[in-house]
């Protein structure tokens, strides 16, 4: 795919060049997604307990945390799988 860049002056567009882009396809799967949300609201919470000096709010924010990562390493894992089992089918 061919990409025009652009370069703005005094508010005005100029086309400079053109510009190979790859197209690659970047899609994460419900576990990268959920693991991610689940790993930022942990350290939410365990910084939020550090503030207020309570050891729940830290305790459950680690654990958060530490589920979060697991689950996106899982969905990592998944997609490593797909990619190699996508790379088997194409034709040599």
């Amino acid at each position: 795919m061919r990409v025009r860049e652009r370069n703005l002056i005094f508010g005005r567009t100029f086309f400079t060049r053109t510009r190979d882009v790859e197209k690659k396809d970047f899609v994460m799967n419900k576990n990268q997604i959920d693991g991610g949300t689940k790993e930022a609201a942990g350290k939410v919470q365990k910084e939020f307990g550090k503030v207020v000096d309570s050891p729940k709010h830290k305790a459950a924010g680690g654990m958060k945390e530490a589920e979060g990562k697991v689950q996106k390493t899982a969905g990592n894992i998944e997609e490593k799988a797909k990619n190699i089992a996508r790379e088997a089918r194409k034709p040599l």
